[in-house]
């Protein structure tokens, strides 16, 4: 009130917030304000939002660098990949301990600090281990169908009110859709860096025996 904060509030008729306001004189103007303060993360998540969408814009206007000739003969058809093996050699510890402590803070400040540990220990096993990727996919198809499938059921079985804290009451599909979104990341990254510095694993060569 007049610049001045009235405290801590007071529970009013059992749900609504009451502040007191100090005697004052008769006929004196007093300016009362109110501030929603979750009002201040949204803002601030509306303006990640749009550097992000302005990034995107810049990205999808970039000039294309043209490829040289010997990256278009090895890139030029497209071609199916196994989604469970990643078809590039493994990335050497250095890099394997420096990009997982490096996602597994990001995923765990995004996510929860749980999904950034089992971030951390999937880069590993991602960067190391070529069909590690196995647990990656089925990871994050089965957290969605998880937190789909959870939605159903305490939908189905508590018939929940549909109004705007309807989201509040599946707790677990919020959670399992957050380690989706983890090991999406984790999976994202660890492509690229194998896509960007590994080289193709091709079979070894058999030496003909004489009777070839």
């Amino acid at each position: 009130m007049n610049g001045r904060s009235l405290g801590v509030p007071t529970l009013i008729d059992g749900y609504a917030n009451g502040w007191k306001i100090p005697a004052m004189t008769p006929g004196t103007v007093a300016k009362v304000s109110f501030v929603w303060a979750p009002q201040h993360i949204i803002n601030v998540a509306q303006l990640i939002s749009l550097f992000g969408l302005l990034a995107v814009v810049v990205l999808s206007l970039w000039p294309v660098k043209r490829r040289s000739k010997e990256k278009d003969e090895r890139y030029g058809v497209p071609q199916f990949t196994m989604p469970w093996k990643y078809p590039r050699s493994p990335r050497s510890w250095p890099v394997t301990i420096g990009t997982s402590f490096v996602l597994g803070i990001a995923v765990g400040i995004v996510t929860a600090p749980l999904t950034g540990v089992a971030a951390l220990i999937l880069s590993v096993m991602g960067l190391r281990l070529n069909r590690s990727r196995v647990i990656l996919f089925a990871g994050c198809i089965g957290a969605l169908a998880l937190a789909g499938l959870y939605t159903a059921y305490e939908q189905h079985a508590n018939i929940y009110p549909w109004n705007i804290g309807w989201p509040q009451h599946f707790g677990i599909a919020s959670a399992s859709a957050w380690v989706a979104l983890g090991v999406l990341i984790v999976d994202g990254t660890v492509e690229q860096l194998r896509e960007r510095f590994g080289h193709l694993e091709e079979p070894p060569v058999r030496d003909p025996s004489p009777l070839e």
